[in-house]
C-alpha cells in the first residue's frame, strides 16, 4: 500500500518516500494505521512547510495556497506522479534514491 500525504515538517514542495513508521501526530495517518492495524506501508510525503505567520497548524493546513505556491503546484504534482510510478514499478528503495533529494 502507498499512502500519499502532506507533511508540515518538510519544506514546501519537497518529496520524501518512507517505509513504515508512526503517524507523527498526522491524524490521517493515525486513522489509516488504526483502520489497517499496521504501520507497514510506504508513504509519499509531500512537504507543505510551516506557517511563516504563526497561525495554528489546523488553520495553516486547511488554508489556500499563496500565489507563489500555486505557481509551483504543477511541478510538484508532476514529481509526485513520477514518484508514485517509480515506487509502484521499481519499489520504494529505488524511489527513495531518486526522490529523497533535499534539493527539491
Amino acid at each position: 500500500m502507498l499512502v500519499i500525504h502532506d507533511d508540515i515538517d518538510l519544506a514546501f514542495g519537497r518529496l520524501q518516500i518512507k517505509e513504515n513508521g508512526g503517524h507523527g501526530g498526522h491524524k490521517g495517518l493515525k486513522s489509516i494505521i488504526e483502520t489497517v492495524g499496521s504501520d507497514d506501508f510506504v508513504r509519499l510525503r509531500i512537504g507543505i512547510g510551516r506557517s511563516e505567520d504563526n497561525i495554528g497548524v489546523t488553520n495553516y493546513v486547511l488554508d489556500q495556497f499563496n500565489t507563489n505556491e500555486k505557481k509551483a503546484l504543477d511541478r510538484i504534482t508532476e514529481r509526485a506522479r513520477d514518484a508514485v510510478v517509480v515506487t509502484t514499478c521499481k519499489g520504494a528503495k529505488e524511489a527513495m534514491n531518486i526522490f529523497n533529494d533535499k534539493r527539491y
